[in-house]
């Protein structure tokens, strides 16, 4: 999941004609606080080989970090100082049946080692399959699919699975009650 001890450094965009040499710098931001907690299910069970992603938001560039569970579902993930949301991978939680919600945490300062944060995994209730043929009814192998859905009363919260559809461009994903946007990724095609 990177660099140990540093957030996944920004892309950089850059052009290359014939017989020229380039230098490309690349900045890694080191850890300088910590969010430490467990991914649970709704009955509090742990949820093992999970991976948790912190994103900072607002106030700066876009961060991102990501590590695994433990067996008990705990997790320390390293992040810096702003405003932070958590969530299990949206392509990593459909592999356990999991619905993946993003978790605003909320202000983090320098220095900070957070503990007793819980994140409690929505286990899907629904089965969508997803078909993709062409004009001609043959298969679309091979393209991913983002789905996303604001879901909840009084508060909505914000659901994301990423997916990709098989050799006969087909997957089967698990979703909750609601309604649904399903993305397909151009690039892919």
């Amino acid at each position: 999941f990177g660099i140990q001890g540093y957030l996944e450094p920004t892309s950089i965009d850059f052009s290359a004609t014939a017989n020229q040499a380039l230098r490309a710098d690349l900045n890694a931001t080191a850890f300088t606080a910590h969010l430490n907690g467990r991914v649970v299910d709704a009955q509090g069970n742990p949820i093992a080989g999970m991976d948790i992603e912190a994103m900072r938001y607002g106030g700066g560039p876009w961060l991102r970090s990501v590590v695994s569970t433990d067996s008990n579902g705990s997790f320390r993930i390293g992040v810096v100082a702003g405003d932070w949301q958590l969530s299990v991978d949206s392509g990593n939680g459909p592999q356990q049946n999991l619905v993946p919600h993003i978790q605003a945490y909320g202000t983090v300062a320098d220095g900070a080692d957070i503990q007793n944060i819980t994140y409690v995994a929505k286990r899907a209730t629904r089965n969508l399959t997803i078909v993709m043929r062409d004009n001609l009814g043959r298969p679309v192998p091979n393209v991913g699919i983002y789905l996303s859905a604001n879901l909840g009363s009084p508060t909505s919260v914000n659901h994301n699975v990423s997916i990709s559809l098989d050799d006969n461009g087909t997957a089967n994903v698990g979703v909750l009650p609601g309604t649904w946007n399903l993305y397909v990724d151009s690039e892919d095609l």
